[in-house]
């Protein structure tokens, strides 16, 4: 592992572990006191897209942490925190690391479970939920700071979104909306016997990257 990699991880890090502690995570099964944690599980941290380095149109890092957590009546949740980094540089590995917000983007929906030669195969089904938390303004498009949550939508969400849902969106950002334009499609995800999968591509940044052309 070169210098460079060591320090962008390292600082990397970091800033997720600064954020991440600062979360609390929303249960899996929530309103329904009956359902018991059955298993956390994060991705691997050196899998390709946990961590990317961007050069255009201007020279940033994306650092994705991401946790499912399921419980025992069929629930999941699916957690990506999304931490944009500017002012290192790719080729010395040198420059002030400056830290220009979070987004923290999580999926609530059901899942079946199999194991298979000490791997667990979780099979995720389309998200019913989609909770948004977010203080990054750089990478988001101007997405709006603050909580939306798609079941417990409100006007004075849409209203704040407004700009952002005309640019982006290309319609009211209202919760169906919402759900329809992020919510990702079944996916299957690997978790290795140390409770690690790799990193999921997901449907939020991918849409922003895409339209501010990264």
């Amino acid at each position: 592992m070169n210098k460079f990699t060591k320090k962008l991880i390292v600082a990397a890090v970091t800033v997720v572990s600064a954020v991440v502690m600062a979360i609390s995570f929303a249960a899996c099964g929530e309103g329904n006191s009956a359902a018991k944690l059955k298993g956390v599980y994060t991705v691997n941290p050196g899998s390709a897209g946990a961590i990317s380095y961007k050069t255009a149109p201007m020279k940033l890092i994306e650092v994705n942490s991401q946790t499912i957590k399921i419980d025992d009546v069929g629930a999941y949740s699916f957690e990506v925190s999304t931490d944009i980094v500017t002012g290192l540089e790719a080729v010395t590995g040198t420059g002030e690391v400056i830290n220009r917000g979070n987004t923290v983007v999580t999926y609530y929906g059901t899942y079946t479970a199999e194991e298979d030669s000490g791997l667990i195969v979780l099979t995720l089904a389309k998200p019913t939920r989609i909770t948004f938390t977010n203080t990054d303004e750089l990478l988001t498009g101007g997405f709006a700071s603050g909580y939306f949550d798609t079941a417990d939508w409100k006007d004075e969400n849409t209203e704040a979104l407004k700009t952002w849902s005309e640019s982006w969106l290309k319609q009211d950002a209202t919760a169906e909306n919402m759900l329809d334009k992020f919510a990702f499609e079944e996916k299957t995800v690997i978790v290795s016997a140390e409770g690690q999968f790799d990193y999921v591509r997901v449907s939020y940044h991918n849409v922003i990257l895409s339209a501010m052309g990264f």
